[in-house]
């Protein structure tokens, strides 16, 4: 139970980062995040997509959405905006101590 409490709170961390503003204008005005930081939120679609998924002692963490991969990973024409590989560093060791500890 303690480990899927975990996997919540870090949802709802996710979440609370695809949330945000962006801090840099773009030419139409639209605002979008800086390169190496989570993704601004534009219309809410990526932060609705993700989810927690547990089937026994197994428990998942993502996102459905289709391009959250290039904003991720970056794309030849866009720097990464990682935010799902800084979910996990944030929470690895939490998790492992709560899986060790069991």
């Amino acid at each position: 139970m303690a480990v899927q409490k975990s996997v919540e709170m870090t949802r709802d961390k996710l979440i609370d980062s695809l949330s945000q503003p962006g801090t840099q204008p773009r030419e139409d005005g639209s605002m979008v995040s800086a390169p190496g930081s989570p993704p601004a939120m534009q219309t809410g679609d990526l932060m609705r997509s993700v989810f927690t998924r547990s089937a026994g002692s197994r428990h998942t963490l993502g996102v459905t959405m289709p391009y959250a991969r290039f904003l991720e990973y970056g794309t030849g024409d866009m720097a990464a905006r990682p935010f799902l590989h800084r979910m996990g560093g944030e929470w690895k060791s939490t998790l492992i101590s709560l899986l060790r500890s069991k």
